[in-house]
């Protein structure tokens, strides 16, 4: 095994989520999503685990999961708000769980479940582009990275996130303007690995744009740091944030 491959070898030893902590987020998960199932019944179209607990990218120590609640387009505002609120916090108290509101472009609610992080979070149930709210696009982009990152690749985004996490560069919140983790999963399934991926960005050179599916983007944007095309939705910058 080559210096590289040993020290990869041990940060993965210390960032891979251990067997108990999967465990536990798995039935705190589990758990709340049945409940929600009930107390949603009749309003939502289904309940879905989403981000990066759903994607199998977790890492150790960030035991955190997202619920989104799929609502019919038909539904009004107020209910998809409102009502999730209303619902969400008191199935989660009725577990001994704590909670407080979110804001996005649409408040949310997390919640404390067990020493697990949950989301629970509104969405509209629509076709591939026809997105409401941001949101909208999650389960699409679930579903993309659980079709196109290979099992083996799985650590490759683990190493890849904590690396971005040791260099203050994760999550696309302003207060960091960095990678998301959906970035991150993009970036290894382009690239394969870790490895390959920072052998490629040595070279790059700001504006850089990634792939020519992202040409388009670039025509309409050309101040952007970095331009890597949604393959979910081919006019959205997933490196806006940065």
């Amino acid at each position: 095994m080559s210096r590289l491959g040993s020290i990869l070898s041990q940060a993965l030893a210390e960032i891979r989520p251990a067997k108990e902590e999967m465990e536990k987020t798995s039935k705190a998960a589990n758990l709340l999503r049945e409940r929600l199932s009930e107390a949603f019944s009749g309003t939502a179209l289904r309940i879905t685990f989403e981000g990066s607990y759903a994607k199998g990218t977790m890492l150790r120590g960030r035991s955190e999961v997202d619920i989104f609640i799929h609502y019919p387009v038909t539904v009004g505002w107020e209910v998809f708000s409102d009502h999730t609120i209303k619902i969400s916090t008191s199935v989660i108290s009725s577990l001994g769980g704590s909670y407080r509101l979110r804001f996005a472009e649409h408040p949310y609610v997390e919640g404390f479940l067990d020493g697990v992080t949950v989301n629970v979070v509104p969405c509209y149930a629509v076709d591939r582009g026809r997105w409401i709210t941001a949101v909208d696009r999650t389960p699409y982009h679930t579903e993309y990275v659980r079709k196109n990152l290979r099992p083996e690749q799985v650590d490759e985004v683990l190493l890849l996130k904590s690396l971005l996490m040791a260099s203050d560069l994760y999550g696309a919140e302003i207060r960091i303007a960095g990678f998301s983790g959906y970035m991150c999963e993009l970036l290894i399934i382009r690239y394969g690995s870790l490895e390959n991926l920072l052998s490629e960005a040595s070279r790059w050179r700001v504006p850089v744009t990634l792939g020519p599916e992202s040409e388009r983007l670039r025509e309409k944007d050309s101040y952007a740091p970095i331009i890597l095309a949604d393959p979910v939705d081919p006019d959205r910058n997933t490196a806006a944030a940065i």
